[in-house]
């Protein structure tokens, strides 16, 4: 199941991609996310890797999260490892008069709808892309709520 939302953050476009990159942050932003540990050293570039503990309707889920695609201020992809109820996201990011155009491509196996097997996949679908949508919009309050005092200007 993979679902495409957009949202504009305005700030620039260095400072909403160092917030989505730094998954230490994951949980203040996204539903789903109870914690996240890193489990490899160095940055959070390509390979690191992260142990990502989420609470979803059907209990708590440990996933193994690494990112797999990193542009500075461009393009940021993580994907879970095998494992129960995987799950990838990619954003990428694009600087617009308004601040910073958010492109997300999220995907889920199973949807964690285990509760109700015979939900019908457009009513799954409609559930996580809701879901998604409100994790983007706390997000983009997370960005837009202190600007810092050498904050880039909005237009």
């Amino acid at each position: 199941m993979a679902i495409h939302l957009t949202v504009i953050i305005r700030r620039p476009s260095d400072e909403v991609f160092d917030y989505i990159a730094d998954l230490g942050r994951l949980s203040t932003w996204h539903h789903a996310i109870e914690s996240v540990e890193k489990i490899t050293g160095g940055d959070n570039r390509t390979g690191a890797t992260y142990r990502v503990r989420r609470t979803l309707p059907a209990g708590h889920v440990e996933n193994r999260v690494s990112v797999t695609e990193f542009e500075s201020a461009k393009r940021f992809t993580i994907e879970s490892q095998p494992g129960p109820k995987p799950f990838a996201y990619r954003f990428r990011l694009a600087s617009t008069p308004q601040g910073t155009r958010v492109d997300v491509d999220a995907s889920r196996d199973g949807l964690d709808l285990d509760r109700a097997p015979t939900m019908p996949p457009a009513l799954a679908s409609a559930l996580f892309q809701r879901r998604m949508a409100e994790s983007l919009r706390r997000l983009k309050h997370e960005l837009e709520r202190e600007k810092p005092a050498n904050a880039w200007p909005v237009t």
